[in-house]
């Protein structure tokens, strides 16, 4: 049975303090996501690495992503557990985890595809919105604090000049368009990226991760997050 405060709760409004990082492919936000986690000493999640997981299935069984009842059905049958261990992530899919394979240039080709699915995507929220029901975490992705968790105060968008996220991706080995994975993340319809109303915008293209996290820092301060005495950027 449900107390009064759990019945009134907004949807999406995480049990423990959730620190949302949205934004674009390449914009740093994975790497301040951890460094700031570790600074926390919390979880750090990627949302992405669970939409990769699923595609690195699908395509290790050679489905055609576009026939959606197959679609659909695969996904079903699959077997999804995430688990947080020592504060990072674990996804596995029908008992193994993928590993490097989820940045194979294979997943990277239909990883957005898979992603664009409204029906995964709603899918999917209660099994982000169950790792935040035992603990505090920083979850990162593309609709974190819009679609997953549109209640935490705690939102951040984290961007990037396009020629330097091209650049990054270059320096990651990727070979995937910048500007094709941003349209198919913004005009996608369900969750497209978009930066929440109430997120502290962060551009990071003449930011170090140090700066930037010592801003989030600042911010988590002044909205109420619990940050830890003496925490600080090394």
């Amino acid at each position: 049975m449900q107390s009064r405060s759990e019945r009134n709760a907004p949807e999406g409004a995480p049990q423990h303090p959730v620190v949302a990082i949205d934004g674009p492919s390449a914009s740093g936000k994975s790497t301040v996501a951890k460094a700031l986690a570790q600074v926390l000493g919390i979880a750090y999640c990627n949302s992405g690495l669970v939409y990769r997981a699923i595609t690195w299935s699908l395509v290790r069984k050679g489905l055609e992503l576009d026939r959606e009842s197959a679609f659909k059905t695969a996904v079903r049958q699959m077997k999804i557990e995430c688990r947080i261990d020592e504060n990072e992530l674990h996804v596995q899919v029908d008992g193994k985890e993928p590993g490097e394979e989820v940045r194979s240039p294979a997943v990277n080709a239909a990883v957005s595809r898979v992603a664009a699915s409204s029906w995964l995507r709603e899918r999917l929220l209660p099994v982000f919105r169950r790792l935040a029901e035992d603990r505090s975490l920083v979850m990162e992705g593309r609709d974190i604090g819009t679609a997953v968790f549109p209640a935490t105060r705690f939102k951040f968008y984290v961007d990037a000049d396009p020629k330097i996220r091209e650049q990054r991706r270059q320096n990651q080995g990727e070979t995937d368009s910048i500007e094709e994975r941003d349209w198919e993340d913004r005009s996608r319809e369900a969750a497209p990226l978009r930066r929440a109303a109430d997120a502290v915008l962060l551009d990071s293209s003449e930011m170090t991760v140090e700066e930037v996290v010592r801003r989030m820092l600042d911010e988590l301060r002044k909205r109420g997050f619990p940050v830890p005495e003496g925490a600080s950027v090394p």
